[in-house]
């Protein structure tokens, strides 16, 4: 079953976003967020490339907006991995809403476990949703 294979991929990740620069009407604005990844004893990082999906100019969070949007996919696709492509493309938008719309700071920390765990719920919540329809 998908739901559990979600959860299978046990990579020690954890997520760091930082606003750092003032955006043109004086608002923070992400310039990075990074990756740090536990491989046996060595801790491999690695920015996360920003790719426009929802045409915004940078990765955001706190607000529903594009950057958000363009994170939470981001994030669901280097946790979960290419393979389940398909389950991201339908859950990212309440990836953002339920966790990174909720991160009114200017640095957040996100963990591997934590991504898998409510990806994994929105999933069966709404694969449970449209069997009852």
């Amino acid at each position: 079953m998908e739901s559990e294979t979600l959860m299978a991929t046990r990579r020690a990740l954890a997520f760091t976003g930082c606003r750092t620069r003032r955006g043109q009407n004086g608002e923070r604005v992400a310039t990075r967020v990074t990756l740090a990844e536990q491989v046996g004893e060595r801790t491999k990082y690695k920015v996360i490339p920003f790719v426009t999906r929802h045409g915004a100019r940078g990765f955001d969070w706190g607000e529903p907006n594009a950057g958000a949007a363009d994170l939470a996919y981001a994030i669901l696709l280097e946790t979960l991995g290419e393979r389940y492509r398909s389950i991201i493309e339908s859950i990212y938008m309440d990836f953002r809403d339920r966790v990174l719309v909720e991160f009114h700071i200017d640095k957040f920390y996100l963990f591997g476990n934590q991504i898998r765990r409510v990806a994994r719920e929105i999933y069966e919540e709404k694969r449970d949703g449209q069997a009852k329809t």
